[in-house]
């Protein structure tokens, strides 16, 4: 392992309700909307009905689709934009 292995964060897997509220721009209320109707996955750090909640980053950005179709979407991003070349008239 090397120094730069050692001086690197260990990266979350679960996220309490708040910081996936700052990460996804919804609100805690919303989230738990969204998981007491089944749409986003969660998982409590035990069996108690009150133990604190998490979501995974992956699950929230599941809940995100693009408001164009994919094809549409695809195909634009695959084609770049032409430059423009604008001249100075002379």
């Amino acid at each position: 392992m090397s120094a730069e292995d050692a001086k690197s964060p260990i990266s979350q897997v679960y996220y309490a309700l708040k910081d996936a509220a700052v990460y996804s721009g919804f609100s805690v209320c919303t989230l738990r909307d969204l998981i007491y109707s089944g749409d986003l996955p969660a998982y409590r750090l035990s069996g108690k009905s009150g133990a604190e909640l998490r979501v995974k980053l992956a699950d929230l950005d599941a809940l995100l689709e693009p408001v164009i179709p994919p094809a549409i979407y695809h195909a634009r991003v695959g084609r770049q934009p032409s430059p423009v070349r604008r001249t100075r008239g002379r």
